[in-house]
């Protein structure tokens, strides 16, 4: 498949809460194209679905950093700063 196919069915197994078939799908992308800004935010998503938050919040700060794209960023500093949010309240208990 091609970069873009590949992505086009890593985000079609997110939707189908295939998280697990997804986070594959898109670390190959990644693999093959780093700098996609939209497979990092997926992949993100993806991981904080199954509760690796470590991993979902390293893909949001590399997005906060780095994303050249302002409408991705942004969701990316939203799902981070509710990230984090999560994690302070769930210290607290």
């Amino acid at each position: 498949l091609s970069t873009a196919e590949l992505l086009e069915f890593s985000i079609l197994c997110f939707r189908n809460k295939d998280f697990e078939k997804a986070i594959a799908c898109f670390s190959v992308v990644l693999g093959r194209d780093p700098d996609l800004w939209i497979a990092h935010l997926y992949i993100g998503m993806s991981y904080h679905q199954i509760h690796h938050l470590q991993l979902a919040m390293e893909h949001f700060r590399f997005l906060t950093t780095n994303c050249t794209d302002p409408e991705i960023r942004q969701k990316a500093e939203s799902a981070l700063n509710h990230l984090i949010i999560q994690q302070e309240k769930e210290r607290k208990f």
